[in-house]
C-alpha cells in the first residue's frame, strides 16, 4: 500500500472537496458523543494544547472557521463542486482513512 498525503491522493487533490470533508464533520459531536471524555473541542487539524506556536496553543493560532465549522449544506455544496471539477460528478468516490488500532480511534474513524 502507498500512502498518499491529502493532496497527493487524486480526489483530493481539490481543494473543494477538502473544504467539504471538513465542513462535513461535526467536531463538537465528535467530541462529546464519541469521546465523551470532556476532551475539547478540535479548532483545526491539530488537537488543543498538544503543540505550540510562537508561545500560543498552535490549535488556537491557527484557528479559522473556514472548514473547521460544521455546516452540511456547505459540505455538500462543496462536495457536488469539487467533484464536477474532478470530472465525477453523480460518481462514488473512495477515501482511505487511516488511524491507530486501538478502540478510542477506532471509534472516532467509525464516526467520521
Amino acid at each position: 500500500m502507498v500512502i498518499l498525503s491529502n493532496q497527493q491522493a487524486r480526489n483530493l487533490k481539490n481543494r473543494n472537496v477538502r473544504l467539504a470533508l471538513g465542513y462535513a464533520l461535526n467536531r463538537k459531536d465528535m467530541v462529546n458523543k464519541v469521546l465523551g471524555n470532556g476532551s475539547k473541542t478540535p479548532l483545526s487539524g491539530v488537537p488543543q494544547d498538544f503543540m505550540t506556536y510562537k508561545g500560543k496553543d498552535f490549535a488556537k493560532a491557527s484557528h479559522t472557521k473556514n472548514a473547521t465549522t460544521y455546516d452540511k449544506k456547505k459540505a455538500q455544496k462543496l462536495w457536488n463542486k469539487g467533484l464536477k471539477e474532478l470530472g465525477k460528478s453523480g460518481q462514488k468516490v473512495e477515501l482511505t482513512l487511516l488511524g491507530d488500532d486501538d478502540d478510542t480511534t477506532k471509534s472516532l474513524n467509525e464516526y467520521i
